[in-house]
Order: C-alpha cells, then structure tokens, then sequence
C-alpha cells in the first residue's frame, strides 16, 4: 500500500472514529435522571394520602431544606362562616398528619413543621 493510500486509511479511520465518538448523546441538564430526597419524598407521602374532607379548606405539603415541611393551608370562601378555632385545629390536624406519616416511613431525623395561611 502506498504511503498516500495510507493516510488516507489513516485519516478516515480517524474521521470516523471521531464521529462514532461524538455520536454519543450528551443529555441536558432537565434530561439528567433526578432521585427525590427524603424529605422530599415525606412530602409527595403526604400530598397524596392526605384525605381532603372538606371542600373549604386544602393543604399541601412543601418540602423545604434541610428538614423542613411547610403546609400551605388554603381556606376558600366558605371559610369564613366557621369557627375561628377550626383554622388552628386545621393547623394542628396537619402537623400530627406530617408527624404520622414520617413515623410511618421510619423517619428518625427531627423534622420542623410550619404552617401558612392562605385565603380566597
């Protein structure tokens, strides 16, 4: 084979393999595989177990670093005609709820639980 011939293998051979290398998909940063933490996951528990009774009021569950719950409590309109108590048991009727569920999961770090208001 001529040295010519040989470069030429040379050089394709090398254009391929540059090809066949930059084929390989480099993923974006929102394409990256994601596992949830365990606060995290505490938080999606409560989300989707939480029985909502009453068509006034709904909570949803926030995890907030690094051991921290916050329940956002929404009151509707509804709300307003009840009990001024009803909104702290509500309260309090959550945090248990968080409580149970991370007891549930064997959760042995101290987690914090706050509670926040909203109204519409």
């Amino acid at each position: 084979m001529s040295t010519v011939k040989k470069r030429l293998a040379l050089a394709l051979s090398c254009v391929a393999a540059v090809a066949l290398l930059g084929a390989a998909r480099v993923q974006s940063s929102w394409e990256a595989p994601y596992t949830p933490t365990r606060l995290e996951w505490l938080a999606l528990e409560c989300n989707l177990n939480h029985p909502q009774r009453y068509e006034f009021v709904h909570s949803t569950y926030l995890a907030e670093s690094p051991n921290k719950i916050n329940v956002v409590i929404t009151f509707g309109e509804k709300a307003k005609t009840v009990a001024p108590g009803l909104r702290k048991d509500v309260a309090e009727a959550a945090k248990e709820y968080v409580r149970d569920t991370a007891q549930a999961m064997h959760w042995t770090e101290p987690v914090e639980i706050a509670t926040t208001e909203v109204f519409h």
